[in-house]
């Protein structure tokens, strides 16, 4: 390489121990903040039936696949844009929650 020539990733000696762990500490506070609210939303379809009798009678279910659709293209387009790119994470997040707590609402639990 010349010396005015520079490298797309940084040599491992150059990265800050302090930068490497914030980024660690953000994706997993991420994932754990996306599996506490799925875990929240599968809740409240499981215990509280009416909401479940809503969302299975009344709501189609290709509006939750149209959802997520356009929230995981959002959210990849958006990516860079700060505060909107954590929202279009938090939707495409509750659209999942939607059809996983569906799925256990209409699950039998017997293992047949």
């Amino acid at each position: 390489m010349d010396s005015g020539e520079t490298s797309l990733y940084p040599p491992i000696n150059m990265m800050h121990d302090q930068n490497r762990w914030s980024f660690i500490r953000k994706v997993y506070s991420i994932v754990a903040f996306q599996l506490l609210l799925t875990a929240v939303v599968a809740s409240v379809f499981i215990f509280v039936s009416p909401v479940a009798n809503f969302f299975n009678n009344y709501v189609p279910i290709y509006v939750h696949t149209i959802l997520i659709i356009f929230a995981l293209f959002s959210v990849d387009y958006y990516h860079h844009k700060y505060p909107l790119n954590y929202f279009l994470l938090v939707i495409f997040t509750i659209s999942l929650a939607l059809r996983v707590g569906l799925s256990c609402v209409l699950a039998s639990g017997n293992g047949n």
